[in-house]
């Protein structure tokens, strides 16, 4: 197995083509590079089983870090939603780029807001994931002087090694024909939620908090068959793929 961190991109004629590098890169086509990772790791032409190692929380985590920008968090959800399809662990999320209290001034009070917003937005979605925050410096921090300090103020004396979260917030699960989205909510009740599609998300409503799921298309051009609630574990059921064409 490679002593670095597989990086995965796409050549020119769209083949995933296979790197060692210090860093895991996923590029616009995440479910194609997340199904490869899933089978195996390729070294210099030999292949290597490491689905089962990467897909087992008590020995590896992947944390997503995101802007706290509207586009930025929405594409995150999606890619939180792949992860969950081949059964990757969250153990964590980091904001990145948050604006420091140093910072606030007559000009730049209308992004705090709107940093703020995005902010709230992202706990929501994540939760019940840890989240940090990373904040905006005066400076690129580079160096490993300035890196420690930079880790330092988002994990605070958190043990950034440690697997941070073990269960799995949601997971995707291919039944039969179709496929079935599993979601913790420990507090809901049947008679109180309300489960919906309404164009590539799903709608999560229970009383009058919603939450929004932006499926993948494997799920998006699915039919929603139903749901259930059994011991604080919603079960979203999709069927098969609906055909938009003409007769």
């Amino acid at each position: 197995m490679p002593k670095g961190i597989l990086e995965i991109m796409l050549s020119g004629e769209g083949n995933l083509v296979p790197h060692v590098q210090p860093m895991y890169r996923l590029n616009d086509n995440r479910l194609m590079a997340l199904e490869y990772l899933a089978r195996y790791l390729d070294d210099g032409g030999n292949a290597h089983p490491v689905g089962p190692l990467l897909q087992d929380p008590k020995r590896s985590s992947i944390r997503i870090v995101l802007n706290p920008e509207g586009m930025v968090i929405r594409e995150s959800q999606r890619l939180f939603t792949y992860l969950g399809l081949f059964g990757f662990p969250l153990d964590a999320v980091i904001a990145n780029r948050v604006l420091p209290k140093e910072a606030r001034s007559p000009y730049f009070d209308r992004w705090f807001e709107i940093q703020a917003g995005h902010l709230r937005t992202a706990r929501e979605s994540f939760d019940p994931l840890p989240f940090f925050e990373g904040r905006l410096f005066d400076r690129e921090m580079v160096g490993t002087a300035l890196l420690d300090r930079f880790a330092r103020s988002v994990f605070g004396e958190t043990d950034p090694t440690r697997v941070l979260y073990r269960d799995r917030p949601m997971e995707v699960k291919k039944e039969g024909k179709g496929y079935s989205l599993y979601l913790r909510l420990p507090f809901a009740e049947k008679d109180r939620l309300q489960v919906f599609t309404h164009g590539d998300e799903l709608v999560i409503q229970v009383d009058n908090q919603k939450r929004n799921l932006l499926l993948p298309r494997t799920l998006s051009s699915r039919r929603l068959l139903g749901a259930t609630l059994t011991g604080g574990m919603l079960g979203v059921s999709f069927g098969e793929k609906e055909s938009h064409g003409k007769e």
